[in-house]
């Protein structure tokens, strides 16, 4: 098989999905015959991933992130006299600029293997192609996909691997069957979360898992703007975004807690009594921002608006298709806040917390620079609050 286009082999793009989480090269997963399966030694399939771009080795800060705890971290930069605030990325880049050496021989045993942007695309597109791999042409047994993706779902933390998580379970119902009672150990589990900002005021949020999503707008999109395009595959981590538009109640409360000046939309100033659970509007980018950063000081929680990349992942949603809600120019005939959809979380092995976020947007044209706060707002976003002319998310 020296010249097999792996590309194309069902059994070779299997074995790449169990590189979509770092495992060392030479441990397999699972009891699959990869021999058998690969028609070669699985070493001579991972040097041809290796060889054309699909497989990539850790790097040292992340082989640090694999092989050490915070606790860990902390307690070596507490022996190097260093501070220990920060995020675990914050830790390890401190401990690497001040003893990369001693670092880098603290790991040099440890040798990983992960797929590429380019081989997470393959393996991404793999397991959302049913026919390729449970179809007539497929050379894989069944019984072996089944015990990969329970693997990728299971004890490779499955849950972490974002949209091809969801596509590896999608998969494995149709393989057991939706009634199987195994299943449900299986799915990726729908996370959300509740902030009590003050006793008054309670932010929900969905989770976004890490992974890339397209950006922009195709170039044959007759309703898109210029600097919507090209569209262009972008990765992003694993964040929460808010569930629900700000409220006009919601934002009144951050009035009175800072004597921060009433959105413009409000009539002479005073809250609209009347329109209490609709979003707010009429905030600039800094009111915004002014509010989030209120907003984490009142909860302890890291709260912020989210990047551009950030909210257009999330307004996606994990089938990646059009903004819903929009319509052409990008306006929405939407008035109320609805609910987003809740996405998988992370893998709770990884034992990170992506910092809670909130959105803006205002009217790309208008030159006011005010527009309309989206706070918290759906993974899923359908409010005239949230989709005019354009969005900038910061």
């Amino acid at each position: 098989m020296s010249n097999v286009n792996w590309r194309n082999s069902s059994g070779h793009l299997l074995f790449l999905t169990t590189f979509l989480k770092a495992r060392p090269p030479d441990k397999h997963p699972t009891n699959v015959n990869w021999h058998l399966v690969l028609g070669e030694p699985p070493e001579q399939a991972i040097n041809r991933f290796k060889r054309d771009g699909a497989l990539r080795p850790l790097s040292i800060d992340e082989r640090v992130d694999q092989h050490f705890t915070v606790e860990a971290l902390k307690k070596m930069l507490r022996e190097r006299a260093l501070p220990v605030s920060g995020s675990k990325a914050e830790l390890i880049n401190r401990l690497l600029q001040a003893d990369w050496l001693k670092m880098e021989m603290a790991v040099a045993g440890i040798y990983l293997l992960q797929c590429s942007d380019y081989g997470r695309a393959l393996a991404e597109a793999y397991l959302q192609d049913p026919e390729t791999v449970l179809g007539r042409d497929s050379v894989v047994d069944r019984e072996a996909v089944t015990k990969v993706l329970k693997w990728l779902l299971g004890v490779a933390g499955g849950v972490g691997l974002g949209v091809a998580g969801n596509a590896a379970y999608d998969l494995l119902k149709q393989l057991v069957g939706p009634d199987d009672d195994t299943l449900a150990a299986y799915r990726p589990d729908q996370t959300e979360l509740t902030i009590q900002v003050t006793p008054a005021l309670r932010l929900e949020f969905c989770y976004v898992p890490a992974g890339y999503f397209l950006m922009g707008s195709a170039n044959d999109d007759p309703e898109a703007f210029d600097d919507e395009k090209p569209q262009h595959r972008v990765y992003v981590e694993a964040f929460y975004l808010g569930k629900y538009p700000i409220t006009n109640a919601q934002y009144r409360l951050f009035v009175q807690a800072t004597n921060h000046q009433t959105p413009w939309d409000w009539p002479s100033g005073k809250f609209p009594r009347d329109k209490a659970d609709h979003p707010v509007r009429g905030v600039s980018w800094s009111e915004a921002v002014a509010f989030c950063e209120w907003a984490a000081r009142a909860s302890g929680r890291p709260i912020r608006l989210p990047s551009e990349a950030e909210w257009e992942k999330g307004a996606r949603g994990p089938t990646a298709g059009a903004i819903p809600g929009a319509t052409a120019g990008g306006r929405s005939t939407a008035t109320r806040p609805n609910p987003g959809l809740a996405v998988q979380p992370r893998s709770l092995a990884t034992r990170r917390a992506p910092a809670p976020t909130a959105c803006m947007t205002w009217p790309a044209t208008s030159g006011s620079g005010r527009g309309h706060f989206t706070g918290p707002i759906p993974t899923r976003p359908v409010t005239a609050a949230k989709i005019w002319w354009g969005q900038t998310c910061m």
